[in-house]
């Protein structure tokens, strides 16, 4: 195919992607600001604070990582149900996906906290940095499952709904 012309017709179908891309701009600036708002704070406590803000948002940046896949995986499979015409099956598999990422999630999350010692170990020894750490994670990875339902509900199931034209 040669581009020979400007059409309006290039853009056809781009009103429901700038829907989902809003809802994820939205999402997106809310982890940033935070995590912003949590540096700037940091230095009022020092470089170990600043410290253990990095190594946390690394370790979970493994289970952000993992709910990436189940939003892929329960898009299509909503998408079929959809295609099909199955109300039941699109049902089953919105309860399927978000058990799953639940579940998945609170499992990594447990092991990280289980192992929050080692884990922090593998990127410092420094001990304020090791006992700031220890005291302070399990409270945010106790939000973490939670916050990888939220991602799949806006990012996997709200995307098949969207290309089904249900939203």
């Amino acid at each position: 195919m040669v581009f020979t012309h400007v059409s309006l017709n290039y853009i056809d179908g781009w009103k429901p992607m700038l829907k989902l891309a809003l809802s994820g701009y939205v999402n997106v600036a809310a982890e940033l600001l935070i995590f912003e708002i949590a540096v700037f704070c940091s230095q009022f406590d020092g470089s170990a604070a600043m410290s253990v803000i990095l190594i946390s948002n690394t370790l979970q940046n493994t289970v952000w990582s993992v709910s990436s896949g189940v939003c892929f995986a329960s898009a299509t499979l909503i998408e079929t149900s959809l295609a099909e015409g199955d109300k039941c099956g699109v049902k089953v598999k919105i309860a399927f996906s978000v058990g799953n990422v639940l579940v998945i999630a609170s499992i990594i999350t447990f092991i990280e906290i289980y192992w929050e010692g080692p884990l922090v170990r593998m990127f410092t020894k420094e001990p304020e940095v090791v006992d700031l750490f220890v005291e302070t994670f399990w409270m945010r990875g106790m939000c973490v499952p939670f916050n990888q339902v939220t991602i799949v509900l806006t990012r996997g199931i709200l995307t098949a709904l969207e290309k089904q034209r249900f939203v």
